[in-house]
């Protein structure tokens, strides 16, 4: 229920924002010396005025970082006599009038608040009680703090170093891959595709009794969730201030139209996928025939402990036009239904919209299913996935796994009766997808997904990050999803330049440990080339946790001989799957058809072992 739960929280705001515009403009309009002409046109900017987003996808976030309007202190506005005058700009930041109850200073790791050497790591907290504003990246300093905007647009900005990108591109590409959804899949599908693309936890997973960090439902698509690009966003923002603690980040007015974006994403991808809804039945299960309720594990300040969420749960404290509850179904979609009519679905009208990226205009009516289809396929496309342009010479041969039989309901290919499909030659997609635990720190954290090259210079192609409270947060969710290991899932594409690379080439300064492996053993179906490449892959690629200061807490230590050691359970897993990718035969319009991916491989994970850095 996140994308669900705070559509109308972003409703408030815009409508809380529009009533007092009104307020200012009537007050302009009534200033002695203002004409009638100009006074219309106070009002009628008051009318028009409506909540704005940060597009943290627009190639300027690429080229330029955070947007300028966020980080400086003042800002010039028009007063009624037509003069500039400097006011406090209310996007920098948030100014306290007193100290919020629920505050609490933390220690970015508890168990290093006694690390007497003085070569052991950073001793950081933020200082929620003592800050009197919001901050961005802070240093760790309860007065005199500074905030480091360089590193965040560093963070963002593209880069010029092979394989590594910024963030900004990752981001991009998490949008994209939340379209690589089919939109022909059978109805009882449909809930377990909105579990995976609405939230980072994908109950209908279902996680394996033997090995919890593996999902072992057939029904996994290994699309990206809207909510992977936006818990990367808080922390690339927030660092250890307040965009990048659940407790805090709502008092930081990047807060809002960071959310405004998420929610206009979320209205895109309703409009491709508009059958794709949590329902009130449940999720298919494993054995292709039993539905399985969802549940809130540990509940929360309105529900019991694994109570029983569906489509019509209320959202509180949200309340529609007719004084009850907005739920998941009210909020989906930003259809608009006249109220002088008869359909009693009015009450469920947003009175808001997005404007069209390119030709994908949501306030069309309901496109036909080929429509849809060329709307994924110019998504995919706009947001930089085009597997079609992308060719991997000497691509060895990689063979379709056989699938036993999923009871009635198939996991569908995409390539539905309307339409045939074609594998995209000299391809192949591969993605590292993580499991992260809630236990493994007590407050939020990154996972970086890494390459080595030729200079032991480590390069970072992707990351995940863990959106959370503290252990001074109380809240009953929190330490259910703490106590139950509440993981979070995430996906970090590899580069097809580096694909192409270890094609070639043998991983640089392989470990004596992995020397010994052979091919054989390699997990890949394919040709001796195809396991040569994925144990180039699985020796090459590597992962470490960052937290929000920038500190390292943990690595896979690539010199330990695999298996040596007890391993940490809380432990971030991570494993590397490819699939072929294949492009729908739409005849007319066909520069926009969508792809698809299918025939997934799990190659198991990178070589090494986990080790904390305490």
């Amino acid at each position: 229920m996140f994308p669900n739960w705070h559509r109308p929280y972003i409703m408030l705001i815009e409508q809380s924002v529009c009533d007092v515009a009104y307020g200012i403009a009537g007050e302009y309009a009534g200033t002695n010396g203002v004409s009638p002409e100009r006074a219309k046109l106070w009002m009628k900017a008051a009318k028009e005025l409506r909540f704005p987003f940060w597009d943290w996808t627009d190639p300027s976030t690429r080229d330029k970082g955070l947007p300028k309007i966020f980080q400086q202190e003042k800002v010039n506005i028009l007063t009624p006599d037509g003069r500039q005058q400097q006011h406090q700009n209310p996007l920098a930041y948030y100014k306290f009038t007193q100290s919020v109850d629920g505050f609490n200073n933390r220690m970015e790791v508890p168990e290093w608040q006694n690390q007497t050497s003085l070569d052991g790591p950073p001793q950081l907290m933020a200082y929620f009680r003592e800050w009197n504003r919001t901050y961005r990246r802070p240093n760790s300093r309860p007065v005199g703090v500074t905030e480091d905007y360089k590193a965040l647009d560093a963070d963002l900005m593209n880069m010029e170093i092979p394989f590594q990108k910024g963030s900004w591109a990752q981001l991009t590409n998490d949008v994209a891959n939340m379209f690589s959804f089919p939109t022909d899949l059978p109805p009882e599908q449909r809930a377990n595709a909105w579990d995976q693309f609405s939230n980072t936890t994908f109950q209908s997973g279902r996680r394996d009794i033997n090995d919890p960090t593996k999902f072992h439902s057939p029904f996994n698509w290994h699309a990206t969730s809207l909510e992977q690009p936006h818990n990367r966003v808080h922390l690339i923002v927030g660092g250890l201030g307040h965009m990048g603690d659940n407790d805090t980040a709502g008092f930081d007015p990047i807060f809002f139209l960071h959310h405004c974006n998420v929610d206009r994403l979320l209205s895109f991808w309703e409009y491709v996928y508009p059958d794709y809804v949590a329902g009130t039945q449940g999720y298919l299960d494993v054995d292709g025939e039993t539905r399985v309720p969802f549940v809130q594990g540990g509940g929360t300040y309105i529900e019991t402990s694994e109570q029983q969420v569906d489509g019509e749960t209320p959202l509180m404290p949200f309340r529609k036009l007719d004084y009850t509850y907005w739920n998941s179904r009210d909020t989906h979609s930003l259809n608009w239904f006249d109220p002088n009519g008869d359909d009693p679905r009015y009450v469920q009208n947003k009175n808001y919209t997005y404007e069209p990226i390119g030709f994908v205009d949501i306030n069309k009516p309901a496109p036909t299913l080929q429509e849809r289809e060329w709307n994924r396929g110019y998504l995919q496309r706009h947001f930089g996935s085009n597997p079609a342009i992308i060719k991997l010479e000497n691509l060895p041969i990689f063979r379709s796994v056989p699938v036993p039989s999923l009871g009635r309901s198939a996991l569908s290919s995409g390539a539905g009766p309307q339409f045939s499909s074609s594998q995209v030659e000299k391809y192949r997609h591969f993605i590292v997808e993580a499991s992260l635990s809630p236990k493994y720190h007590s407050g939020s954290y990154t996972l970086n997904v890494t390459v080595q090259l030729e200079n032991n210079q480590e390069i970072v192609i992707g990351s995940i990050s863990v959106l959370a409270r503290g252990n001074s947060a109380k809240c009953g969710n929190c330490l259910a999803r703490r106590a139950t290991d509440s993981r979070v899932r995430g996906v970090v594409n590899v580069p097809p330049e580096l694909v192409s690379k270890l094609t070639e080439d043998q991983p640089i300064d392989e470990p004596i440990a992995h020397q010994s492996i052979d091919h054989d053993s390699v997990p890949a179906f394919g040709s001796a080339g195809a396991k040569k490449l994925v144990k180039n892959m699985l020796i090459t690629l590597g992962s470490h946790v960052m937290l929000p200061s920038g500190a390292q807490h943990g690595r896979l230590n690539k010199t330990i001989e695999l298996g040596a050691g007890e391993r940490d359970p809380a432990a971030p897993v991570v494993r590397l799957l490819s699939s072929d990718v294949h492009q729908l035969d739409l005849n007319d319009g066909q520069d926009n058809a969508p792809f698809n991916l299918v025939n997934w491989q799990d190659h198991g994970s990178p070589y090494g072992e986990w080790t904390r850095l305490v």
